[in-house]
């Protein structure tokens, strides 16, 4: 069987986009949100009794949370892209990248939240959120397996 715990999930960036990525780890991430759906079109006529749905396009959104950390690479990175509204590579993957059969979301983000967390108890926490970036490339967002 192939179940996994989340774990076992890897998170990168290239903070230049995906066309051609070195893909660098995240291994601060505590837990990541993908969310994917489609818009439909309904139709309806006489021909049938039920409505129908054709599909349209897709939607991805998401969030990255992490374990606070003003010296990380990765979180500046992020910040530097939400605060600049630049392109923020990003792959979700179940397991090394460079590993052949891994699964892998890539995208060209867009980071449209940055927030961080400071609970009287807990570890501080930052929480980026994203969605595929108009001016990234038109190849992703994608699904790549690792050949």
């Amino acid at each position: 069987m192939g179940y996994q715990v989340g774990r076992d999930f890897k998170a990168y960036y290239d903070a230049t986009g995906v066309e051609t990525p070195t893909w660098i780890e995240m291994t601060d991430i505590e837990d990541v949100t993908e969310e994917n759906s489609k818009s439909t079109a309904t139709i309806k006529n006489r021909a049938s009794k039920y409505e129908k749905a054709l599909a349209g396009q897709h939607t991805m959104s998401g969030t990255l949370k992490q374990t606070y950390d003003k010296t990380s690479t990765a979180q500046l990175a992020l910040l530097a892209a939400y605060e600049g509204d630049t392109v923020f590579g990003l792959a979700i993957a179940d397991g090394p990248i460079a590993t052949s059969g891994t699964i892998a979301m890539q995208l060209d983000a867009l980071i449209t939240s940055h927030q961080r967390s400071q609970g009287i108890d807990d570890a501080s926490s930052l929480e980026n959120a994203f969605v595929p970036h108009a001016n990234g490339s038109t190849s992703f967002p994608d699904i790549v397996i690792v050949a």
